[in-house]
This record gives structure tokens, C-alpha cells and sequence, in this order.
């Protein structure tokens, strides 16, 4: 299982692959390998998902990320922040994106509404 607490509002003055770079020191800081197999299990996981109206696309990063309208477990943690907020190159509401998704992921549990 794992807990995705979800979002953090920050304003940073550094160039996204910076911001990027800071999210993977972090993560080793909590000694997430740098390399690992796709979807397994590690002790961090830091993402980028959107950043207020920026566009952003290179080789190391997207922005916003680009399988964000497909992941229930980012869309049902930011529905219940932000339910009307409009991401950038977007018609819908994050609320209506989650509820026009196709997905197998099962709906979140909520554990508490404290930490």
C-alpha cells in the first residue's frame, strides 16, 4: 500500500529540470534508488504535476505531467483540494476529470485528515 499525500504549493525561482533535480535529492535522501524497475516499491515518490499555467517539455521533464488525467490516485487527493481548478490546456475541472476517468485503479481509502 501507499499513502499519497499529495500536494505541495510551492514557489520556487529555479528552472523546472532544477525543481526536478531537487525533487530526485530528496528522494535519495530517503534512499530511493536512483535506478529501480517500473512501479516498484520504493520509500519515495516525488512528482512534478503541474505548475500553475507553465508548459514545459524537454527530454527530462513534462509539465504538466503527462499521464495526469489518467491516474486516479493523483486526481482524487487534488479533487478534494482544488475540485474546480482548470489545469492549463484543459476544458474540464479536476472534479470532472475524475469523474470521466477510465481507470482499474479502485478509489482511494482515506487513512486520517491529520498528520
Amino acid at each position: 500500500w501507499f499513502i499519497t499525500p499529495l500536494h505541495v504549493d510551492l514557489q520556487l525561482s529555479m528552472a523546472p529540470e532544477d525543481a526536478l533535480d531537487l525533487c530526485i535529492k530528496i528522494e535519495s535522501t530517503f534512499d530511493r534508488p536512483e535506478k529501480r524497475e517500473k512501479n516498484a516499491p520504493r520509500t519515495i515518490d516525488l512528482d512534478i504535476i503541474y505548475a500553475g499555467s507553465l508548459i514545459h517539455n524537454s527530454k527530462k521533464l513534462t509539465i504538466p505531467h503527462p499521464k495526469l488525467y489518467e491516474r486516479r490516485f493523483v486526481l482524487e487527493p487534488l479533487s478534494v483540494i482544488m475540485p474546480t481548478l482548470v489545469l492549463t490546456n484543459q476544458k474540464k475541472t479536476i472534479l470532472q476529470l475524475l469523474n470521466d476517468i477510465e481507470s482499474s485503479e479502485p478509489p482511494l481509502s482515506k487513512i486520517t485528515n491529520t498528520w
